[in-house]
């Protein structure tokens, strides 16, 4: 989610809108205080190095953090993500949670008017989703932010229906 950040930076005026389904805009100084306790219990352990174990653990608790209904339903589902993130290094884990980003071009392109759609669930579990209506709230003019009742950082899984009714909304204005 946070490459709209990085477009702006070094390719000004590619965009002509950016939606962001539970995400953070940038990497920087926001990820202060973005993240919910549960997921700050959980970042040291993903970039952890000496406890293999513990690694994979970590990963299969981020995973289900980000359903709020887990269960046989959606095994596959849960089992797919898991296996994914295993693929990442704890190198690769640390460059994606702390690289810094310019930001700015993106806030300035918000100031000039780049539309921007926000969705997110009021039951996340992972994200502090007020901190990033908060941020965009003071740059973006053109935005629309759209919570979803029981919706969890998964939005786009667990509730498909509204998340592609809002995008098909906002890329057809």
């Amino acid at each position: 989610a946070t490459v709209a950040a990085d477009v702006c930076a070094h390719c000004p005026g590619y965009l002509s809108g950016v939606i962001y389904i539970c995400a953070l805009p940038y990497i920087g100084a926001i990820m202060n205080d973005l993240p919910k306790e549960s997921l700050r219990k959980l970042q040291p352990r993903l970039i952890g190095t000496q406890d293999v174990e513990d690694a994979f653990k970590a990963r299969i608790d981020f995973v289900d953090s980000t359903i709020n209904e887990r269960n046989a339903s959606n095994w596959d589902v849960r089992l797919l993500w898991v296996g994914a993130s295993n693929h990442m290094t704890a190198n690769d884990m640390l460059t994606a949670l702390t690289h810094e980003q310019d930001h700015e071009p993106l806030l300035a392109a918000g100031r000039e008017g780049l539309k921007l759609l926000i969705l997110s669930g009021d039951a996340d579990q992972q994200l502090n989703n007020e901190v990033v209506n908060a941020q965009v709230d003071q740059h973006f003019n053109n935005k629309k932010v759209v919570v979803i009742k029981g919706g969890s950082h998964a939005l786009f899984y667990e509730y498909q229906g509204q998340v592609v009714e809002e995008i098909l909304a906002f890329v057809t204005k």
